[in-house]
């Protein structure tokens, strides 16, 4: 039976879908995930379709179906590729589950160059002609039609159109019918004209040292394995997992189903290869997704040796013409290995067999724009959808999998973290000097692995030289004008910095409060680490990884490579030198304060220290040595670490987080009202706190209420743009009906604040708190 009603939405627009009438002549060829020309006001746009409907709802709420509008027509095109029916069903998953608009979670669907509308041009109508006949116009509106009277059937283009009358005198004649826009979708477009490559040929073209590990296994570094090719024999002898018979029956019976594999992504590939292999002798697709592009990058290395011809690489770093290729690509053939960050979970992959999130811990997994998704989640989704199976691998998991397989009756065993063979060293800072960054301990190994010729790294998650500047005499420290929190001071660069707005200050002369001149550095940061280094080494050669000397990825490359050729013998780093790229492990690990971020405002603090930590100490090599000093030397993340025990953590972070009822043992949401104006975002967001509280305790009536907590004032946002924000935070054991909540009293409140008033920002469980 032809479809006679179809639910189009539009990209670029927050608003729900608008239904349209289909005309007869497209009936029978009109599908779901098509592009459309429909009508819009007095314009038209371009959209897609997400639904069909055969009739149209008699129950006396729905409109008037003959005052619908119909739809324009098709886009035939290749550049507008019809969007997969299960893709659109996975966007409209992700917009219910994240109480997201549905246009953001669409947009993660479509094609990489599809633009949302091509250029528009401007024709001249049989009304417009009749009116150019009788010469009663205004010398630049008969100037304008005559232009378009003489202009090919394709009309101008709507600059060439403005150059002769205003927005305004175009807007009346497209009113009056003289004019009408048709679209140039003719136009040159990556997906077109092009011969399809698979982007392994690129990138085995593309001079990479991980390229050169593939080629030549012989002059490979050490500690560098992705590569390595398995023999008969050592296939023969891989340690499968105890639950790899039943991961093999469910994969040939095509039956949804979640793994999670401890270890680090090197030492599980032979395993990987193993089960990658069986996946495509089933003619079915298999999709690894990393936390980063280097590991990406690495990662490709490998499977571009096993499978030279089935491999497609995919991330946001390459030019867009590659990405389109690549999008097109992975439509066909099934049996194919995609590597990629979170972006390629979107990719059009048919008959996908088996997804792979390496690092399944990573807080790079969460996307930070709408829907604001995570990626773990949504490849669970993906999978059931596709009824694969889903591998989730970390050496150090989150709390969410590791609760998650613990509470299906799984013993996990966790690699220690660093292993046996490494020598730690706990150095409680309250022994150490005030003021001073390190310990004799920590001395003592550096210098003797300067000595030996080795190399050694400190990591320390802290930028700048010094916390903050304070007055020795009064106290004061001088603070950012918006945050009110203490500036961050940068030696180098001359400056004081907020961590968390980007204001920044010169460093002052004498203090503002008292006009003392002995202002000194509390604290130490990454910038102070180097300056200390160089002074008790002169001569060595320091090199130093964090946001202020990594602004671009070919920094971070050239500083890795000079490391990896051994032309410094130590790097300094935070958090960003643990995703920069490989690294090979070295003599000496330096942890100058181990504990660093532990004390933030975040119930996830001691976790991501945990993770950061681990992360650290696995770049000590075998027989290596590393100095831990904290001032917390029995915190429960710093004890697992200093005695390699993983469960240590595990189970007293667990009991904590049960105890005081935070995830994985209930959700947060974060919902955020947004504008320029303070007085308008305070009382919109009190509206919607009152309305939410009522409609939760309706709602969960017999049920422990959500907590629901604001609106407050967090930290003002990096922009300039919409400073004014409130956020409400609700803790919910009951995730389903507070979401339902929220989508009720969200309209409500958007009727009495439009959009463009006040933006609304909907968060569930989001790993960054502020």
């Amino acid at each position: 039976m032809p479809h006679a009603f179809a639910d189009v939405v539009f990209p670029r627009q927050l608003t729900k879908p608008l239904t349209y009438r289909i005309p007869p002549q497209l009936q029978d060829t009109l599908a779901l995930g098509d592009w459309v020309v429909v009508p819009l006001g007095r314009t038209t746009r371009m959209g897609f379709v997400i639904a069909l409907y055969d009739t149209w709802p008699t129950d006396g709420t729905s409109a008037d179906p003959d005052r619908l509008r119909e739809i324009t027509r098709i886009v035939d095109n290749s550049s507008y590729l019809p969007l997969s029916p299960e893709l659109v069903a996975l966007a409209q998953q992700i917009a219910e589950y994240y109480v997201a608009p549905l246009g953001p979670c669409l947009r993660l669907i479509q094609p990489p160059a599809a633009r949302m509308a091509p250029p528009v041009r401007l024709r001249i109508t049989s009304h417009g002609r009749d009116a150019l006949e009788r010469q009663r116009l205004s010398p630049r509106i008969a100037t304008l039609l005559s232009r378009l009277a003489q202009a090919t059937p394709n009309g101008l283009s709507l600059a060439s159109c403005k150059r002769s009358g205003s927005s305004q005198a175009l807007a009346r004649l497209r009113q009056k019918g003289w004019i009408e826009e048709v679209w140039d979708e003719a136009s040159s477009h990556p997906l077109q004209h092009r011969r399809p490559r698979r982007l392994s040929d690129s990138f085995t073209s593309t001079p990479s040292p991980f390229r050169e590990a593939v080629q030549h296994p012989s002059e490979r570094q050490e500690g560098w394995n992705l590569s390595l090719p398995q023999s008969e024999s050592s296939k023969s002898s891989i340690r499968f997992p105890p639950w790899w018979d039943h991961f093999c029956r469910l994969l040939f019976d095509h039956a949804f189903h979640q793994y999670f594999l401890p270890g680090a992504s090197v030492d599980i590939l032979p395993w990987l290869e193993q089960a990658v292999d069986m996946v495509l002798s089933q003619r079915r697709a298999t999709l690894i997704l990393t936390p980063n592009i280097p590991l990406a990058i690495q990662l490709m290395a490998w499977a571009a040796h096993h499978w030279p011809t089935r491999t497609i690489l995919y991330h946001g770093q390459l030019r867009q013409a590659e990405r389109a290729r690549a999008w097109q690509q992975s439509r066909h053939p099934p049996d194919q290995v995609i590597i990629g960050t979170r972006a390629a979970l979107f990719l059009p992959v048919q008959r996908l067999g088996l997804i792979w999130l390496v690092n399944e811990e990573d807080t790079a997994y969460q996307e930070e724009q709408c829907p604001y998704y995570h990626t773990r989640d949504v490849a669970r989704m993906r999978a059931q959808q596709e009824q694969a199976i889903l591998l989730l691998s970390s050496a150090h998991p989150s709390l969410e999998t590791y609760a998650r397989f613990s509470q299906q009756g799984n013993t996990l065993t966790l690699p220690a973290h660093p292993p046996k063979s490494v020598s730690i060293h706990v150095v409680n800072m309250q022994t150490i000097p005030f003021g001073s960054p390190f310990s004799q301990e920590l001395i003592n190994g550096l210098h003797a692995t300067i000595q030996a010729g080795g190399q050694a790294i400190l990591y320390l998650n802290r930028t700048g030289f010094s916390r903050a500047l304070v007055c020795r005499d009064c106290g004061h420290a001088p603070q950012c004008p918006r945050c009110h929190i203490s500036l961050i001071l940068y030696k180098q660069r001359r400056m004081l910095s907020c961590g968390y707005c980007g204001e920044t200050a010169a460093p002052p002369q004498v203090c503002p409060t008292c006009a003392s001149p002995w202002l000194d550095p509390i604290g130490f940061g990454t910038e102070r680490v180097e300056e200390e280094v160089k002074r008790l080494f002169p001569g060595v050669s320091v090199g130093r990884c964090d946001r202020t000397t990594m602004t671009h990825t070919a920094a971070a490359s050239s500083l890795l490579e000079q490391f990896r050729k051994q032309d410094l013998q130590v790097l300094i780093g935070t958090q960003q030198l643990l995703s920069a790229g490989e690294i090979k492990p070295v003599a000496f690990v330096g942890l100058p304060f181990a504990e660093a971020g532990l004390h933030r405002p975040d119930f996830r603090a001691a976790e991501l220290v945990y993770h950061h930590l681990s992360q650290a100490t696995a770049l000590a090599a075998e027989n290596g040595t590393i100095i831990l000093q904290t001032y917390l030397p029995e915190h429960h993340a710093i004890r697992a670490i200093a005695t390699a025990r993983p469960e240590t953590f595990y189970d007293q972070e667990l009991t904590l987080r049960q105890a005081l009822g935070y995830p994985p043992f209930s959700h947060f949401l974060h919902l955020w009202t947004v504008g320029t104006r303070e007085d308008l975002v305070q009382r919109c967001a009190q509206y919607w706190a009152q309305l939410l509280a009522t409609q939760l305790t309706a709602l969960c009536a017999g049920k422990p209420d959500p907590l629901l907590l604001g609106p407050i004032a967090p930290m003002p946002l990096r922009t300039r743009k919409l400073q004014a924000r409130k956020l409400i935070v609700v803790k919910t054991a009951h995730l389903e009906s507070t979401r339902q909540a929220i989508r009720t009293t969200l309209t409500a409140v958007q009727q009495q604040y439009p959009v463009s008033q006040v933006q609304f920002i909907i968060q569930v469980d989001p790993l960054i708190p502020w």
